[in-house]
């Protein structure tokens, strides 16, 4: 399975342990999902009443390899036993970060624009459009695509969890993304737009001559943007 998003659903498990929230596997299967996203998916316990964050479930020597997915419980043997989970993507996967939908509440599970699962799929083997009929990755040529069904249409590009910038950004729109940015750079001629998902700092150095600057600060509900004028803003 590839690009498949499993979100808010819940089952009654018949055993007295997690019975797979979204998937369960039967029967020795051993199926792949990439490029996937599970989040808040939920088992109850019919004996003790407890519900369970819970995901994925292999019984009877199933097996589930995953890569480029956004799984919704943290890396743990506890989570996601090896012998079960023989071929987890650690390097590729996230790992317990809210995908960000749109509004998962009334089943909107298209990704805000500052979502973790944005760039972070991997294009080899992805369709060329997603569940909305829209193009498939965004914009056409970049070499990264979304994790989930539906794919970001507003932004394009990728960073690691903390960036630093220090190159010269001269002309062009130019997108910054990462978790932590530290932006020391000088901008002309360029409109240029920083988004973190944790924090956004302008050393005293920074300056925009000319241009706005936009940055997405703490997550994607606080948004500020400050308009330089033709002078140096700092």
């Amino acid at each position: 399975m590839t690009h498949v998003t499993f979100a808010g659903n819940s089952v009654v498990s018949a055993y007295s342990g997690l019975s797979g929230g979204a998937v369960c596997n039967y029967f020795g299967s051993a199926p792949t999902i990439k490029n996937g996203i599970f989040w808040d998916n939920k088992s109850k316990n019919p004996f003790s009443g407890i519900i369970s964050e819970d995901d994925i479930f292999n019984r009877d020597s199933s097996i589930l390899s995953t890569t480029y997915t956004l799984m919704q419980l943290s890396n743990t043997a506890a989570n996601y036993p090896p012998a079960s989970f023989p071929a987890i993507d650690s390097g590729h996967n996230l790992f317990a970060q809210n995908p960000l939908f749109v509004d998962a509440t009334s089943g909107n599970l298209r990704l805000q624009d500052c979502s973790p699962a944005i760039n972070a799929g991997d294009l080899i083997g992805t369709t060329s459009n997603d569940l909305d009929g829209r193009l498939r990755p965004y914009p056409y040529g970049v070499a990264i695509a979304d994790m989930g069904a539906y794919e970001n249409q507003s932004i394009a590009g990728g960073g690691p969890a903390t960036l630093n910038v220090t190159e010269p950004i001269i002309n062009g729109t130019v997108l910054k993304v990462a978790g932590e940015i530290t932006a020391t750079n000088q901008v002309a001629g360029a409109t240029a737009l920083y988004q973190a998902t944790k924090s956004v700092t302008l050393l005293p150095d920074f300056s925009a001559i000319g241009n706005g600057f936009t940055a997405f600060i703490g997550g994607c509900e606080t948004l500020i943007t400050s308009e330089a004028p033709a002078s140096i803003k700092k």
